[in-house]
């Protein structure tokens, strides 16, 4: 399942960066989402990063994992993650979600919003 998950959302194209669709990497771990590799979450791309992830996350998985250390973000961006939060709660109460080595402008975003409250952020 693993790998089948992984090459299904490595594909990129053309049509999909015109589309604004997140390019991103989606390995499942157990009971862990992993996602890396994404570029950009802005208002632009928001609502495609949550289609790609609700489209990818099992009802058993009781943890979700974002890297951000190459993410650009904005607002929009901000919004995408707590519509993420909001769903994947719908589907599994217990669903943690946390945010790793995030860039300093993005740490700053959450941290002038206030949604570093919300999400944990963590530095591997």
């Amino acid at each position: 399942m693993r790998a089948r998950v992984q090459s299904f959302f490595q594909r990129k194209s053309a049509a999909a960066k015109a589309a604004g669709k997140s390019e991103m990497t989606i390995l499942r771990d157990g009971e862990t989402l992993n996602i890396s590799d994404i570029r950009e979450l802005a208002a632009v791309n928001g609502k495609s990063f949550n289609l790609q992830l609700s489209a990818a996350l099992p009802a058993n998985v009781r943890h979700i994992d974002i890297d951000l250390s190459e993410t650009r973000m904005d607002c929009g961006g901000v919004g995408a993650l707590v519509a993420l939060r909001k769903w994947a709660r719908r589907q599994n109460r217990d669903v943690a979600i946390r945010l790793l080595n995030p860039t300093h402008p993005v740490r700053r975003l959450f941290n002038l919003t206030r949604m570093d409250q919300v999400f944990p952020i963590e530095h591997k």
